[in-house]
């Protein structure tokens, strides 16, 4: 039996996201029935609008969000692994509150609808702030990048509490007008 589950287990993560993303492209605000998507997605007779809004507009936005959730759930557990503990995520490790900063930085700045590089500038100081607090633990945590997960994850609280706290403090004189 337990042969079987690892086989089981890996039919269901290769058919869920299969029949999540078909399902997904079903429905839509165009008024398309059921029957006209399927055609459409398997290359069947129909109309040219039809196969423009099922393969231009409606798979690469599923295609893309089954993407993004691959990535987030191998980034969570390759937190979760890296740390030892399976309670582990970016807010535990001050990389959330880091980003946070960024963003708080960044509108404190007047870039908030400015881009960077082709990407928004809230994104761009976002990914700098969670950067910036990843060193940090780092380097609060010491052991020459070899800390063992305990001194990391209480770095990553201690730095995420400070680092929350001076964005909670720009948003607060942000919104006063000092």
């Amino acid at each position: 039996m337990s042969s079987r589950r690892p086989a089981l287990g890996l039919l269901v993560a290769v058919l869920f996201p299969l029949v999540a993303g078909f399902v997904a492209v079903l429905p839509g605000p165009s008024g398309l029935s059921p029957g006209e998507v399927v055609t459409a997605l398997f290359g069947g007779d129909v109309d040219p609008v039809v196969r423009d809004i099922v393969h231009v507009d409606r798979l690469p936005r599923v295609a893309l969000g089954l993407l993004v959730g691959a990535s987030l759930a191998l980034a969570g557990t390759m937190f979760q692994a890296l740390l030892r503990n399976p309670l582990a995520d970016p807010y535990l490790v001050g990389v959330g509150p880091g980003a946070l900063l960024g963003a708080a930085a960044g509108a404190a700045l007047g870039w908030t609808g400015e881009t960077v590089l082709g990407l928004s500038a809230s994104g761009a100081f976002a990914f700098a702030g969670s950067l910036l607090a990843a060193g940090l633990v780092l380097a609060v945590a010491g052991g020459g990048g070899r800390a063992a997960s305990g001194r990391l994850l209480l770095s990553g609280v201690a730095v995420g509490a400070f680092v929350g706290a001076v964005a909670t403090w720009i948003l607060y004189v942000e919104s006063s007008n000092w």
